[in-house]
């Protein structure tokens, strides 16, 4: 129903059963509805630098995200009154997930979701198709009108084509937009964790065992990560004595927002990392180096470095 079309309705229908139906209906949420735009969603005081202050303007990515856990039941408030687009905006805010210019972490919704955000890739068709058939959750990254970029939810496929909830322009296919540029994958882990893997390389040594230790799938695969997240909740830093095998990884927390840097006591796999112009932290192994992230230490390393075995360094957010 159109943006238009679709607020005449609700002016008419106000005491209409219908309505509560509609509005139920969260594959209808649209980032300009009158219901998240009678006050600030970000307001000057906490997020000073931020592009706009209401969800009509920049909202398409929180409300993706509403319609995205509606859509694969991570969200299991049917409510509209208890659970919509801004109240998923303010919860994020109250655990700290937006900086100052009102830019959201993905990695944060594990917080408050058992999901994990698995980075965004080059979108194609193939891919995406892939990841619906699998029921896999994830978003895809448009060409936007006013702005560069603009977040949808897909749907289904249907006539070789992607039927998706557009939270913006009330588009109904994914070929209605002139370009397509990312998908942004998540996967339902069943936990919720304020850690997530940034970078995993190497085995875990009686990694069965462990799956039922910690209550994950051995045959899922990321059985290891899972693993790894649940070890650092129990034992945080010293997770190297407690997790043999040959392994390196990196950790993200999202409340502390801070990186741990570890390498497994008897393990021979390398992880390099090095602080660059600006505080940029670059890490990974000769065959795989991360994009800059922001992040710096106490005592910055003045050249590439390694980790030596057994040891865990800990870096902090950039501002």
């Amino acid at each position: 129903m159109p943006g238009i079309q679709k607020s005449i309705w609700r002016k008419i229908s106000n005491q209409n059963e219908g309505l509560r139906l509609m509005e139920a209906n969260y594959r209808l949420w649209r980032q300009y509805d009158d219901e998240w735009n009678q006050k600030e969603a970000w307001p000057e005081a906490e997020f000073p630098h931020a592009k706009s202050r209401y969800m009509k303007k920049t909202g398409c990515f929180i409300t993706s995200m509403a319609i995205l856990l509606r859509l694969y039941n991570i969200e299991k408030e049917t409510d509209p009154n208890l659970f919509n687009p801004l109240i998923l905006c303010k919860n994020m805010q109250k655990i700290g997930a937006y900086d100052c210019f009102a830019d959201i972490r993905p990695e944060s919704f594990s917080r408050l979701y058992p999901i994990e955000y698995l980075g965004s890739i080059p979108y194609s068709y193939t891919k995406l198709v892939e990841l619906l058939k699998q029921e896999q959750p994830c978003l895809v990254m448009v060409a936007g009108l006013s702005e560069p970029f603009h977040y949808i939810v897909p749907d289904a496929v249907l006539n070789n084509d992607v039927k998706i909830c557009d939270p913006g322009f009330d588009k109904e296919y994914l070929s209605d937009f002139s370009k397509v540029f990312y998908i942004v994958m998540f996967r339902n882990r069943g936990f919720i964790s304020e850690n997530t893997v940034k970078f995993f390389s190497g085995s875990i040594t009686g990694i069965a065992e462990l799956c039922r230790e910690f209550g994950v799938s051995s045959e899922y695969e990321y059985s290891e990560k899972d693993v790894l997240v649940k070890a650092f909740d129990k034992w945080g830093k010293d997770i190297v004595k407690h997790l043999h095998g040959d392994y390196v990884a990196v950790l993200r927390n999202a409340r502390e927002d801070k990186l741990y840097l570890f390498r497994s006591m008897e393990g021979k796999q390398e992880l390099l990392y090095c602080i660059c112009e600006g505080n940029g932290l670059v890490y990974g192994s000769e065959s795989y180096i991360t994009s800059s992230e922001a992040y710096c230490s106490v005592s910055k390393p003045p050249m590439l470095c390694q980790l030596t075995s057994g040891q865990c360094v800990e870096y902090y957010q950039g501002k």
